[in-house]
């Protein structure tokens, strides 16, 4: 079922509990994922049959399973979807190739988005985030799963620079890189100058072009077979996943 079909049907549940005694209780809106869900919903069925035997008393516990459920969903609603970060997941997970475990990990991950209507300015925001994080978090991990040396302090202090200073700056580390790991620095800096030229107003297509190419470098570490691949992947959808991004606005210069 769809999340507003999933959605009414736990606040049908809500509703008749509550002729049966149990108090709905308003809790902010959470983020959750689909799993999040599932685990409430079990929990809250462990409950009411034990209602059903007469312990009247897990009624007002399945009732929190069941809010729960509730806000986890509504997150997942609410919050707009990111085609960038679909097809950055999309992307690692065909480059795992052969590699099933690491593909269906990348394929989990994919759950924790939200599903909510489109939001152009968030796509935005996180096509500029996505580059930034090319050419900040997954090149020196690319180069570390690649074997070859990366200075501690290469990057150390970057993190607000200009789009288009760190671009020109990863160009000239390039060099020092060698095979894939050159060619995904010169994708970072790529991803960084598209995220330069992307307009305040920009189409979602212009947004997947600046994920293309930061995806590449994620591609490499996958296809490196890279421990830290999922670990990134899980704080890219925490970072990005809500709107409005949590994260600075960067250079939309």
């Amino acid at each position: 079922m769809s999340d507003l079909r999933q959605l009414a049907e736990i606040e049908d549940a809500l509703a008749a509990i509550s002729q049966g005694g149990y108090v709905v209780r308003y809790q902010p809106v959470r983020r959750g994922t689909l799993r999040k869900v599932e685990l409430e919903l079990r929990a809250a069925v462990g409950e009411l049959t034990k209602v059903e035997q007469g312990d009247m008393d897990s009624l007002a516990i399945a009732g929190g399973h069941l809010e729960a459920a509730v806000q986890y969903l509504r997150w997942r609603v609410e919050a707009p979807e990111s085609p960038v970060l679909e097809r950055i997941i999309g992307v690692a997970r065909g480059s795992a190739g052969s590699a099933r475990p690491l593909a269906d990990a990348i394929s989990q991950i994919g759950d924790d988005l939200p599903s909510g209507p489109l939001n152009l300015e968030a796509e935005t925001r996180r096509a500029v985030e996505v580059a930034f994080a090319a050419g900040l978090r997954w090149l020196p991990l690319a180069a570390v799963a690649a074997g070859q040396t990366v200075r501690d302090d290469l990057f150390r202090g970057l993190e607000h620079s200009q789009a288009s200073y760190l671009a020109e700056f990863i160009r000239e580390q390039a060099g020092a890189f060698s095979g894939g790991v050159r060619d995904a620095a010169h994708e970072a800096a790529e991803a960084l100058d598209a995220s330069v030229r992307l307009p305040r107003d920009a189409m979602v297509e212009e947004s997947i072009a600046v994920g293309n190419h930061a995806v590449r470098v994620l591609e490499l570490m996958v296809e490196l077979r890279s421990s830290a691949v999922v670990e990134e992947l899980r704080w890219l959808i925490e970072a990005l996943g809500d709107w409005p991004v949590r994260l600075p606005s960067r250079d939309l210069s």
